[in-house]
This record gives structure tokens, sequence and C-alpha cells, in this order.
């Protein structure tokens, strides 16, 4: 398998970590979303620090370095204080970056494995809940946590 073949896969594994889109129009950040933004800032950077793979051993560790970050994030972003106004969406919120960690770990042993037809499924079968993240952080606020 080429480099350029695990690209997709590890380009899909960092999005479950940190998967959400900008925010455009929306009112001002509350103080739950400035925080999650620095917990998506940091995310982002160490995402942005990991080495492209160019195997499938290579592919692993970074599949593995990825879903610790998803997990960090997700572990910071669910000891937030919520405001009350938003508390049952950031609620719903974690429970779907939680959901998202799932799948990554499905993800991780697919890809040490070596069986990329099965992380191709795995990464497609995630993709409906990215949606859901993507609603509700865009409506919460969230500016960093872009995927």
């Amino acid at each position: 398998m080429t480099r350029q073949a695990f690209l997709p896969i590890l380009v899909a594994v960092g999005a479950l970590a940190v998967a959400a889109p900008s925010v455009a129009g929306a009112a001002g950040p509350s103080a739950w979303a400035k925080s999650a933004d620095a917990i998506c800032k940091q995310a982002n950077k160490d995402i942005d620090a990991i080495a492209e793979p160019k195997n499938t051993k290579e592919l692993a560790s970074a599949t593995e370095k990825l879903l610790a970050i998803g997990i960090r994030q997700t572990n910071d972003l669910a000891k937030l204080s919520r405001p009350s106004s938003d508390a049952k969406e950031i609620g719903t919120l974690i429970g779907y970056y939680n959901d998202q960690v799932s799948v990554g770990k499905k993800l991780l042993a697919a890809v040490k494995q070596g069986d990329m037809k099965k992380a191709q499924a795995i990464i497609e079968s995630g993709n409906a809940t990215g949606k859901k993240v993507d609603a509700l952080v865009t409506k919460l606020g969230a500016k960093a946590c872009t995927g």
C-alpha cells in the first residue's frame, strides 16, 4: 500500500477525534464554548504533529495517537462546567463524542489487522454521528472544534 493510500484513513481518524464544523454567524461564544475551543485547539495542534504514515505499522501507530487525542478531548470536554441553558445539548454532544471514540477503537482494531476495507467501512459508519456532532457544536459555538 502506498503512502498516499494511508492518508485518507489518517484524515478520517483525525476527523473522528475532532469532528465538528466551523461556525458561521453564531452569537457570541459562551464560557463553555471558549473553554471547548481551547481544548479543541490543543487537540488540533497534537493531531497536526502526527507524521503521515508510510506503511501499515505507522498507520496503526498514528491511529493509536489520534484515538488517544480523541479520548483526552472527550474527557476534557466532559469535565467543563455546563451552562444550564445548554446542559442537555452539551450532554448529548459528549455522548456523540463517546460514540466516536468507540468507532475509533473499532477502527484501530481493523487497522492493526491490516483490514483497510473494514477500516473504511467503520469510518463510513461513524459519519452519521459526525453529522450530529456538527449540528450541535455549531449551535453551541465552539469554533475551534473543526474537523
